[in-house]
């Protein structure tokens, strides 16, 4: 059978709530515009609020998620994944987007990154990108293919290798010099 609910169905009164409450005290309401409230009067469609300062969306098993859908019917879900890690998922074409291990990683197009943060991918950037860093260790590192490092960029040094010989630099367009190049057993062969 069903259970139904119904207050001021002769709509007699402007306004109409159903609320539910125990020991004298109100829970959750509905109000006669469809809003959900619990522990609160709901402003939207669901309202929650609780004075431990969470609420639980908690499964019983496998990861635990969250559907965010827009009008025009794209879903995105966050998930809370078994591994104890954060997933924001694409649920329309089937990928995930972004993850946040357990140990703190984040991966952008990479569902196990193993830095800080990860990305497979492109990446812009429209202003500076900041390394902060005292120790020579800790240093920009740029890496292509093969050949390992090509170029690496710490303090006031700068290091080039980008050939299968790492004594060997080779400039693939011309260079220029504005004031005075100080070098010592540079040698200039033609390519």
């Amino acid at each position: 059978g069903s259970l139904s609910l119904r207050a001021d169905q002769a709509n007699t009164v402007a306004s109409s709530i159903i609320d539910f409450s125990i020991d004298n005290s109100e829970k959750m309401r509905i109000t006669s515009g469809g809003n959900v409230g619990i522990g609160d009067t709901p402003s939207f469609k669901l309202d929650v609020n609780v004075t431990s300062n969470r609420a639980r969306f908690k499964a019983t098993s496998g990861d635990a998620n969250i559907e965010l859908s827009s009008i025009a019917g794209h879903d995105w879900l966050i998930q809370s994944k078994s591994d104890s890690s954060l997933a924001i998922y694409d649920e329309d074409e089937a990928s995930e987007r972004m993850r946040i291990t357990a140990a703190g990683n984040v991966g952008i197009g990479t569902t196990s990154p193993n830095k800080k943060l990860e990305v497979n991918g492109n990446v812009g950037i429209n202003n500076r990108l900041l390394l902060n860093s005292p120790n020579y260790n800790e240093h920009l590192n740029l890496r292509r293919g093969v050949y390992g490092t090509d170029f690496i960029l710490t303090g006031n040094r700068l290091d080039f290798s980008p050939t299968t010989d790492t004594t060997l630099f080779k400039f693939l367009a011309p260079v220029q010099v504005v004031g005075d190049l100080d070098a010592d057993d540079v040698t200039i062969d033609d390519w």
